[in-house]
């Protein structure tokens, strides 16, 4: 599994890192590379909100876009972040189960 990270800001890579394989670890074998967009944009207001955005591209030739937009960096990446692996563990639960009509 390939990690690429971009951001604009201070971000802390090795905590995301960590994230990444503590909640995808049952996932690893399927997953070719992920690519984590962490940028900042300004609310209608005037406030901060920070957007991370998770591709993950499998060796099953499909992606899965996830996108989370929070006040705070650290809360979007988490969030995103437990999003995927939530979306992975339906996909192969729907895969692995029997069909019975």
């Amino acid at each position: 599994m390939r990690i690429s990270i971009d951001s604009t800001g201070n971000s802390q890579t090795s905590k995301i890192r960590d994230l990444l394989h503590f909640n995808l670890t049952a996932f690893e074998a399927d997953i070719m590379r992920i690519h984590i967009s962490l940028r900042e944009d300004d609310d209608t207001r005037g406030s901060k909100l920070s957007l991370c955005r998770v591709v993950t591209h499998l060796r099953s030739r499909e992606s899965i876009a996830i996108e989370e937009i929070q006040s705070s960096e650290n809360l979007a990446v988490r969030r995103a972040i437990e999003r995927t692996g939530r979306t992975l563990s339906r996909r192969y639960l729907v895969r692995t189960l029997p069909f019975s009509p």
